[in-house]
């Protein structure tokens, strides 16, 4: 049985405090002036908020008081469920529409259109109380960081992009110039090595997009993309281009790091991403420019790119989901700092596991895309993880397919 007690705090507001340590999950002082500076650095593009540690409400109502988006609530001790069900704070937000949870939901923390927010104490809590929970919520925990500061990034790239996207023509000159030839989706898993030679071999008859993360490796098999696609705001982005051709015809996000556009030498095409709060407060020139999808992923940006130009069969290549390997391939600038990372930190794990939450999120979103296009998709070199509405298929068998599939002599 955890002690967990109801007091009183120098705002004559009430928090939580639980454990012999007598952890506060509110502040002390004032718990509606943390709820205020907490929903302050949510990102708003979102289609529902998960707040994880909910207490007695003041973050999912404070979310509330602002956006009109659906909140979702969960608390995984017990004991404060039992302690907060009968007070008025709990039972106005769920008048007000507010839906509890009593267990995480997978679904639903893996859907990267839903933001979570966690407590600023909970993970302490949770570690100490509720241990096997602990991984998965620390890891939502660092990319909730993580997005945090890429909102700063990205705001101060969209300003210094805006010439570029004012510049460019958009991807919306590009849509169906494919027409219905085969398009490649390279990402740098490590699988994409053992695709790049059939890649190369039918380089002139396939449409190749390729994230930036992978373009190295093409290159350095002579396989050139047709597009290659980076949406990163962070300023190691433009390693994925350092001393390779960066005349390849580039589709890139407003908020991609912007040496990346200041360096690129050849056409660029602007793609507003579908759904997010830059896209629509801006509908007007994102009509005029075109949009895609994105869920914070280039992979699933060159996936919706390849639907976008082409409604011929996709090909996924370097897209893994095997627990127990590394995440990138090797000649990508990933794969390098993972084996200098690793050698000088032992501790580090730089594979995929099911507990991952943006392991989760690529897989989930990903299926989503696959769901709503009527392109055929398969994935070249399948793990034991099965990638829903794709077709899996071996090395000889995309050998196979390409030579029956790829009949134009001519690139689009």
């Amino acid at each position: 049985m955890i002690y967990t007690e109801i007091v009183k705090t120098k705002t004559e507001l009430y928090s939580i405090v639980v454990g012999d340590e007598r952890i506060p999950l509110h502040s002390l002082y004032d718990p509606m002036k943390e709820a205020k500076r907490i929903v302050d650095k949510l990102l708003t593009d979102t289609s529902a908020f998960l707040v994880i540690g909910s207490g007695l409400m003041y973050v999912p109502q404070e979310i509330l008081n602002r956006m009109k988006t659906p909140v979702y609530v969960l608390e995984l001790i017990a004991e404060i469920r039992e302690l907060v069900k009968n007070r008025k704070e709990y039972k106005d937000a769920i008048l007000r529409g507010i839906i509890p949870l009593n267990d995480i939901d997978k679904s639903l923390i893996s859907d990267v259109r839903v933001t979570p927010v966690i407590l600023p104490n909970y993970l302490k809590i949770i570690r100490k109380y509720r241990p096997a929970y602990f991984e998965i919520i620390n890891n939502i925990n660092e990319q909730i960081k993580a997005w945090i500061s890429y909102k700063d990034i990205f705001v101060n790239n969209l300003d210094l992009n805006s010439k570029f996207i004012n510049g460019s023509p958009g991807v919306v000159k590009l849509k169906t110039i494919g027409r219905d030839k085969p398009v490649a989706v390279l990402g740098a898993g490590p699988s994409l090595i053992e695709s790049l030679p059939i890649l190369k071999k039918y380089n002139n008859k396939l449409i190749i997009i390729s994230s930036g993360t992978a373009l190295k490796s093409c290159i350095s098999m002579g396989i050139i993309p047709d597009f290659f696609c980076i949406i990163d705001p962070k300023k190691e982005t433009i390693k994925q281009i350092e001393g390779v051709d960066i005349s390849i015809p580039l589709v890139f996000s407003p908020g991609v790091n912007h040496n990346i556009l200041r360096m690129h030498k050849g056409d660029k095409f602007i793609a507003f991403i579908e759904d997010d709060l830059y896209t629509q407060k801006n509908n007007e020139l994102v009509n005029l420019k075109g949009a895609l999808k994105s869920f914070g992923s280039v992979i699933h940006f060159c996936f919706s790119l390849a639907s976008y130009i082409s409604s011929g069969d996709i090909f996924l290549a370097g897209v893994d989901f095997e627990e127990d390997i590394l995440s990138h391939s090797k000649g990508t600038y990933h794969y390098e700092e993972i084996l200098r990372a690793s050698s000088k930190f032992s501790f580090l794990n730089f594979k995929k596991t099911d507990t991952d939450y943006k392991y989760l999120s690529f897989k989930k979103s990903l299926e989503n895309l696959i769901s709503r296009t009527k392109n055929k998709v398969y994935r070249i070199n399948p793990s034991k993880i099965y990638l829903q509405g794709a077709e899996e298929i071996r090395l000889n068998e995309f050998e196979i397919l390409c030579s029956l599939f790829c009949n134009s002599d001519s690139r689009p």
